[in-house]
């Protein structure tokens, strides 16, 4: 028997095109160190996005801060980021018309990156209890 959670309110993360998405998470990287980066640079006018790369400080897409070079994760192929959009497809976009019904249901379009994080926050306060 499926246990119901008890939420406040749901959030729907989305982007403008699922490609936007794909870039996103083949444009991770990371350090051993445990710092992560992102050399993706989406930008199209014409629909407001505009999300450029998260590199280190220094710039160089290639190293770390702390001189280590940056990697990819092994499971950042284009690949399995499809197979994983399908699975989201099957079996998590089925709920978001459940809890729509239910009035919690919130959606979030980023835009903008990091830049929407205040965006965000706003809404997760105005709308919990």
């Amino acid at each position: 028997m499926e246990k119901e959670l008890s939420l406040d309110m749901v959030v729907c993360l989305s982007l403008k095109r699922e490609e936007y998405l794909v870039s996103k998470i083949l444009g991770r990287r990371i350090c051993s160190c445990g710092k992560s980066f992102n050399v993706a640079n989406l930008e199209n006018e014409t629909e407001g996005v505009k999300m450029p790369p998260l590199l280190p400080a220094h710039g160089d897409p290639l190293k770390c801060e702390c001189g280590k070079p940056l990697n990819r994760r092994a499971d950042d192929t284009e690949l399995i980021v499809k197979k994983r959009l399908d699975v989201y497809k099957k079996e998590t976009e089925p709920l978001i018309s459940h809890y729509l019904l239910q009035k919690k249901l919130h959606y979030f379009e980023i835009l903008r990156g990091l830049d929407d994080l205040p965006k965000l926050e706003k809404l997760i306060v105005e709308n919990t209890k």
